[in-house]
């Protein structure tokens, strides 16, 4: 490796930030070149700028995590691939460009590499590895039409894991795919069972009841969002308050 031509990259993406200090790409290519030159802390002050900005934030998370993990940070890194997986759950609606694409699924390769080589204890595997990563990965293949084989990644985590209520919502997402709204409802309906108290799950039922099943019928929709805004008050009372 010519590390003089990263210490060159450096200057210019150096040059670019002292003219535009909120330019997304310098921010990234200054990071990724420091990650290559192992100054992980300095990489890191790069990439949590464009968190600030919150821009590419699929991006920045697994960046994030990818780089803690290569300083040996491992919960840290866990905590952001999770942030990943919430962001990618919440962004299929989201136009991703083809280089987006390649990039996202780069990292991802990388992040379940990381994982492969982890010793993690089996409580750190099922909450912050296998179930999470493989999610992630799931949704992924959906968003690129590879339906046959999320079915398979969904197929080993429910044998696996019965009773999480994110499998069940993938569940659903891989059973839209195929117009199958009754059978998407019913896995909704065991996500909510399980875990009543995610918002996440509730809109994406009253998505389903407007889209689908009572676009005329506006009660039963008013009655979803009234219980996210019940979930969301009693997640804000229970916030301690600061004297």
């Amino acid at each position: 490796m010519d590390q003089n031509k990263f210490h060159e990259a450096i200057q210019i993406y150096t040059n670019i930030l002292g003219i535009d200090s909120y330019n997304i790409a310098a921010l990234f290519g200054y990071g990724d070149a420091l990650t290559i030159l192992k100054e992980f802390q300095q990489a890191l002050e790069q990439y949590r700028k464009i968190k600030k900005l919150k821009k590419d934030l699929i991006i920045v998370f697994l960046k994030i995590g990818l780089t803690l993990g290569s300083m040996g940070q491992n919960k840290k890194a866990l905590k952001y691939f999770i942030k990943a997986q919430n962001e990618i759950m919440e962004d299929h609606k989201l136009e991703w460009t083809r280089s987006k694409e390649v990039e996202i699924n780069e990292l991802l390769r990388q992040t379940l590499n990381y994982f492969n080589i982890q010793s993690l204890n089996k409580e750190e595997l099922l909450v912050y590895g296998t179930i999470s990563q493989s999610i992630i990965s799931a949704h992924i293949l959906i968003r690129f039409k590879h339906y046959d084989e999320a079915q398979h990644i969904l197929n080993q985590l429910k044998s696996s894991n019965p009773n999480n209520d994110q499998i069940f919502c993938l569940e659903a997402d891989i059973l839209l795919v195929s117009a199958k709204f009754d059978e998407a409802e019913l896995s909704l309906n065991k996500a909510v069972k399980i875990n009543p108290n995610s918002c996440y799950t509730w809109v994406k039922l009253s998505k389903l009841f407007q889209n689908h099943f009572y676009s005329n019928d506006f009660n039963n929709i008013r009655q979803i969002y009234r219980s996210v805004i019940s979930i969301r008050q009693c997640n804000i009372k229970s916030v301690p308050s600061q004297s």
